[in-house]
């Protein structure tokens, strides 16, 4: 089970995952049979299946993060503020060829203590919000915390209807 309350920073394990990895998700989800929550990340290095090695596996590393939740979202379906009836996802499928993401790992440090920051209808325009079907703009953040210094690192932005792909969705809709 992940443990975010618990993070120490960075190990030299966790960042060669993060700047070797094929594909880097992240998420946000009730911790099944347990009170609580959790937001984490999943390195993913994508097997290369051959004729040598016909049993590739993905591998994957897991870290585990604190989160923010920040809500701009106005409504019935906004999220009330401390809640655990919402969950978050986002990835970045090709890690690889991001040039944003290489940038952003190739700055963290070892001892770098990570949050997610999932902003719920941070992007949301006015026109999105008159459209028909409404439309909504959801972002997601990565806040680096490394001895008196702060850094914030946009990592991606969805716009979608609100349905089963937006990026922080409430639970209970779907």
């Amino acid at each position: 089970m992940l443990d975010a309350t618990q993070t120490t920073g960075l190990t030299a394990i966790d960042l060669a995952a993060l700047r070797k990895a094929d594909s880097v998700c992240f998420f946000h989800r009730k911790v099944p049979d347990a009170s609580g929550e959790t937001s984490y990340i999943d390195a993913i290095k994508r097997a290369k299946v051959c004729a040598r090695d016909p049993f590739g596996r993905d591998v994957s590393h897991v870290i585990a993060c604190p989160y923010r939740l920040r809500e701009y979202t106005q409504g019935p379906d906004k999220i009330p503020y401390n809640s655990e009836e919402w969950s978050g996802f986002e990835s970045i499928s090709s890690a690889q060829w991001s040039e944003e993401w290489k940038t952003v790992v190739s700055l963290l440090r070892v001892g770098d203590r990570l949050t997610l920051h999932w902003q719920r209808g941070a992007w949301t325009t006015e026109s999105m919000s008159n459209a028909s079907p409404k439309f909504y703009g959801d972002s997601l953040s990565l806040i680096v915390e490394r001895a008196k210094a702060t850094l914030e690192f946009h990592v991606r932005m969805s716009v979608c209807e609100n349905n089963s792909a937006r990026m922080v969705r409430r639970m209970e809709r779907f």
